[in-house]
């Protein structure tokens, strides 16, 4: 993908389009920096909508993060009993897993 970019840059800098492109950049970086300092001064400020909350900034819109559920996990260590369970019935071996970290 980088060499696509990279070419794409070349064949611009060639082009009589190149000063316009860059005004459309430059537009479009402004304004990305104006909503990440709008959002940096609300977080800053304690706004009320985002109090609590754990949210970031993603392209220019803010998302909230989506909250830990128990369920997934307790699927995963049934899952990881029956599998352990059945590799040790028929001496298969040994059945690892991978910590996980919950965040409230």
């Amino acid at each position: 993908m980088l060499t696509q970019v990279e070419d794409a840059v070349k064949e611009l800098a060639r082009s009589p389009l190149l000063p316009f492109v860059q005004r459309q950049i430059d537009a479009l970086t402004e304004e990305e920096q104006t909503r990440r300092e709008v959002f940096h001064q609300a977080i800053d400020a304690g706004d009320p909508r985002y109090y609590g909350r754990k949210v970031e900034l993603i392209n220019g819109v803010v998302r909230g993060a989506v909250p830990v559920q128990m369920q997934p996990a307790d699927t995963g260590q049934s899952l990881l009993r029956l599998l352990q369970t059945f590799v040790e019935l028929r001496r298969l071996g040994k059945v690892g897993y991978a910590k996980r970290i919950l965040q409230s």
